[in-house]
């Protein structure tokens, strides 16, 4: 409660904010029950700084629908650029070829 009281004094949580704030405290173990722990909250805001925003994490995950779909897509993306790659080299070698 220290805390944020003296949040609240360094204006880092303002007036308008206060309704909401109390409610998502009061609604705390409700919170909990559904995984949002201020352990959590700190994760979220690390992958924030890291990714662009919750926005973008969020924008992320309901675009892939979970984490597991975005590391599935990572998989098939790096399967591609493989493919890729190993076609561009033979091209080069190709190229290199006709050239002689």
């Amino acid at each position: 409660m220290v805390k944020f009281i003296e949040a609240v004094k360094k204006g880092r949580v303002g007036l308008g904010e206060l309704p909401r704030t109390y409610k998502a405290l009061s609604n705390k173990s409700e919170l909990e029950g559904v995984g949002l722990t201020l352990e959590w909250l700190e994760e979220v805001y690390v992958a924030s700084k890291n990714y662009g925003g919750c926005d973008e994490i969020l924008k992320g995950i309901n675009t892939y629908g979970s984490l597991k779909a975005i590391e599935e897509e990572i998989k098939k993306l790096a399967v591609k650029k493989s493919k890729l790659e190993v076609m561009a080299k033979e091209l080069s070698n190709q190229s290199k070829n006709a050239r002689r």
